[in-house]
Protein backbone atom coordinates (compact mmCIF):
# COMPACT_ATOMS: atom_id res chain seq x y z
CA UNK A 1 0.00 0.00 0.00
CA UNK A 2 3.01 2.28 0.06
CA UNK A 3 2.30 3.21 -3.68
CA UNK A 4 -0.77 5.49 -3.15
CA UNK A 5 -0.77 8.99 -2.23
CA UNK A 6 -2.45 9.00 1.27
CA UNK A 7 -3.97 12.11 1.87
CA UNK A 8 -4.70 12.15 5.23
CA UNK A 9 -4.47 9.30 8.37
CA UNK A 10 -8.02 9.60 10.01
CA UNK A 11 -9.24 8.35 13.28
CA UNK A 12 -13.12 8.25 13.19
CA UNK A 13 -14.43 7.98 17.20
CA UNK A 14 -18.12 7.32 18.69
CA UNK A 15 -19.37 9.24 22.07
CA UNK A 16 -21.49 6.28 22.73
CA UNK A 17 -21.28 2.67 22.21
CA UNK A 18 -22.31 1.65 18.83
CA UNK A 19 -23.05 -1.60 16.98
CA UNK A 20 -21.07 -2.75 14.27
CA UNK A 21 -23.32 -2.59 11.77
CA UNK A 22 -24.41 1.07 13.25
CA UNK A 23 -21.03 1.62 12.79
CA UNK A 24 -20.35 0.29 9.50
CA UNK A 25 -23.73 2.45 8.54
CA UNK A 26 -22.77 5.49 10.02
CA UNK A 27 -18.85 5.39 8.13
CA UNK A 28 -20.52 4.21 4.75
CA UNK A 29 -22.50 7.41 4.80
CA UNK A 30 -19.03 9.54 5.69
CA UNK A 31 -17.57 8.54 2.71
CA UNK A 32 -20.97 9.00 0.59
CA UNK A 33 -21.01 12.39 1.77
CA UNK A 34 -17.53 13.17 1.23
CA UNK A 35 -17.21 11.52 -2.11
CA UNK A 36 -20.57 14.06 -3.00
CA UNK A 37 -18.75 16.92 -1.72
CA UNK A 38 -15.36 16.50 -3.99
CA UNK A 39 -17.49 15.34 -7.18
CA UNK A 40 -15.08 12.22 -7.26
CA UNK A 41 -14.22 8.59 -5.78
CA UNK A 42 -12.29 8.70 -2.35
CA UNK A 43 -10.27 5.46 -2.35
CA UNK A 44 -9.56 4.45 1.33
CA UNK A 45 -8.60 1.37 3.41
CA UNK A 46 -10.03 0.96 7.08
CA UNK A 47 -9.47 -0.50 10.45
CA UNK A 48 -12.96 -1.13 12.24
CA UNK A 49 -11.91 -2.19 15.58
CA UNK A 50 -13.20 -2.50 19.09
CA UNK A 51 -11.98 -4.73 22.44
CA UNK A 52 -10.51 -4.77 25.63
CA UNK A 53 -8.46 -2.34 27.20
CA UNK A 54 -7.24 -3.37 30.67
CA UNK A 55 -10.81 -3.09 32.47
CA UNK A 56 -12.98 -1.70 29.99
CA UNK A 57 -13.96 -2.56 26.44
CA UNK A 58 -13.22 0.30 23.74
CA UNK A 59 -16.33 0.64 21.42
CA UNK A 60 -16.40 0.22 17.65
CA UNK A 61 -14.14 2.98 16.05
CA UNK A 62 -12.39 3.61 12.64
CA UNK A 63 -8.81 4.01 11.66
CA UNK A 64 -8.41 5.20 7.82
CA UNK A 65 -6.23 6.22 5.11
CA UNK A 66 -7.82 8.60 2.51
CA UNK A 67 -7.29 9.53 -1.15
CA UNK A 68 -8.74 11.05 -3.84
CA UNK A 69 -7.87 12.74 -7.55
CA UNK A 70 -8.27 16.04 -5.68
CA UNK A 71 -7.07 17.43 -2.13
CA UNK A 72 -9.38 16.62 0.40
CA UNK A 73 -9.87 19.26 3.13
CA UNK A 74 -9.23 18.13 6.53
CA UNK A 75 -12.14 20.02 7.91
CA UNK A 76 -14.64 18.47 5.50
CA UNK A 77 -13.25 15.19 6.84
CA UNK A 78 -13.93 16.21 10.37
CA UNK A 79 -17.46 18.30 8.84
CA UNK A 80 -18.79 15.21 7.54
CA UNK A 81 -17.93 12.84 10.47
CA UNK A 82 -19.43 15.54 13.06
CA UNK A 83 -22.71 15.16 11.36
CA UNK A 84 -22.83 11.89 10.99
CA UNK A 85 -22.52 11.75 15.09
CA UNK A 86 -24.70 15.27 15.26
CA UNK A 87 -27.35 12.94 13.70
CA UNK A 88 -27.91 10.79 16.07
CA UNK A 89 -28.37 13.02 18.32
CA UNK A 90 -25.17 12.91 20.31
CA UNK A 91 -23.32 15.98 19.79
CA UNK A 92 -24.05 19.60 18.57
CA UNK A 93 -23.18 20.39 14.90
CA UNK A 94 -20.21 23.10 15.73
CA UNK A 95 -20.05 21.63 18.95
CA UNK A 96 -16.28 21.20 20.90
CA UNK A 97 -16.42 17.74 20.99
CA UNK A 98 -15.55 16.07 17.14
CA UNK A 99 -14.81 12.38 17.20
CA UNK A 100 -12.40 12.69 14.35
CA UNK A 101 -8.58 13.10 14.55
CA UNK A 102 -7.24 14.11 10.87
CA UNK A 103 -3.48 14.12 10.60
CA UNK A 104 -1.80 14.53 7.59
CA UNK A 105 -0.11 10.81 6.27
CA UNK A 106 3.33 10.74 6.87
CA UNK A 107 5.20 7.26 5.22
CA UNK A 108 7.13 6.86 8.34
CA UNK A 109 4.44 6.73 11.04
CA UNK A 110 3.05 3.33 9.51
CA UNK A 111 -0.22 4.23 8.75
CA UNK A 112 -1.18 1.30 6.82
CA UNK A 113 0.00 -1.02 10.18
CA UNK A 114 -1.64 0.77 11.85
CA UNK A 115 -5.19 0.62 10.28
CA UNK A 116 -4.71 -3.47 9.82
CA UNK A 117 -3.43 -4.58 13.13
CA UNK A 118 -6.44 -6.13 13.94
CA UNK A 119 -8.00 -7.80 11.03
CA UNK A 120 -7.15 -11.32 12.38
CA UNK A 121 -8.72 -10.40 15.59
CA UNK A 122 -11.98 -11.17 16.76
CA UNK A 123 -12.50 -7.17 17.72
CA UNK A 124 -11.35 -5.77 14.28
CA UNK A 125 -12.73 -6.06 10.82
CA UNK A 126 -10.97 -4.31 7.29
CA UNK A 127 -12.57 -3.15 4.16
CA UNK A 128 -11.25 -0.88 1.40
CA UNK A 129 -12.25 0.79 -1.93
CA UNK A 130 -11.42 1.86 -4.81
CA UNK A 131 -7.71 0.45 -4.37
CA UNK A 132 -7.24 -0.87 -7.44
CA UNK A 133 -7.69 3.01 -9.40
CA UNK A 134 -5.20 4.53 -6.14
CA UNK A 135 -1.96 1.81 -6.30
CA UNK A 136 -0.63 1.26 -9.45
CA UNK A 137 0.16 -2.43 -10.91
CA UNK A 138 -2.70 -3.77 -8.67
CA UNK A 139 -4.51 -5.91 -10.78
CA UNK A 140 -8.12 -5.63 -10.90
CA UNK A 141 -10.83 -8.59 -10.96
CA UNK A 142 -9.41 -11.46 -13.75
CA UNK A 143 -12.94 -11.50 -14.94
CA UNK A 144 -14.69 -7.95 -14.89
CA UNK A 145 -17.52 -7.59 -15.03
CA UNK A 146 -19.76 -4.46 -17.50
CA UNK A 147 -20.36 -2.57 -14.26
CA UNK A 148 -16.32 -2.59 -13.33
CA UNK A 149 -15.35 -1.90 -17.14
CA UNK A 150 -17.65 1.15 -16.82
CA UNK A 151 -16.56 2.36 -13.60
CA UNK A 152 -12.96 1.88 -14.65
CA UNK A 153 -13.78 3.66 -17.61
CA UNK A 154 -15.40 6.53 -16.13
CA UNK A 155 -12.24 7.01 -13.72
CA UNK A 156 -9.63 7.21 -15.95
CA UNK A 157 -11.69 10.20 -18.04
CA UNK A 158 -12.06 11.98 -14.91
CA UNK A 159 -8.66 10.74 -14.24
CA UNK A 160 -7.52 12.72 -17.30
CA UNK A 161 -9.37 15.70 -16.78
CA UNK A 162 -7.92 16.37 -13.39
CA UNK A 163 -4.33 16.62 -12.56
CA UNK A 164 -3.65 14.29 -9.81
CA UNK A 165 -1.92 14.58 -6.63
CA UNK A 166 1.11 12.22 -7.62
CA UNK A 167 2.99 10.91 -10.71
CA UNK A 168 1.81 7.51 -9.12
CA UNK A 169 -1.59 7.97 -10.36
CA UNK A 170 -4.13 7.14 -12.18
CA UNK A 171 -3.54 3.01 -12.49
CA UNK A 172 -3.24 1.28 -15.10
CA UNK A 173 -5.85 0.90 -18.20
CA UNK A 174 -9.04 -0.53 -19.25
CA UNK A 175 -9.20 -4.44 -18.54
CA UNK A 176 -9.64 -6.54 -21.11
CA UNK A 177 -13.82 -7.74 -21.37
CA UNK A 178 -13.15 -11.41 -22.49
CA UNK A 179 -13.44 -13.93 -20.12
Amino acid sequence: MDGSDWQYFVTLTFPWNVTGSTANSHFSRWLDAIEQALQTRVCYVAGMECGPLHDRMIPWHFHVLVTALVPIPADLLEDAWQHQVAAHGHVQPGGLDVPALVKSYEVHRLGPEYCLKKMNDCHGEWQFRWLEYFLPGQPGPSCPSGRSIRQRRRFLDQASRIKPLGASRPAAGLPSAAC
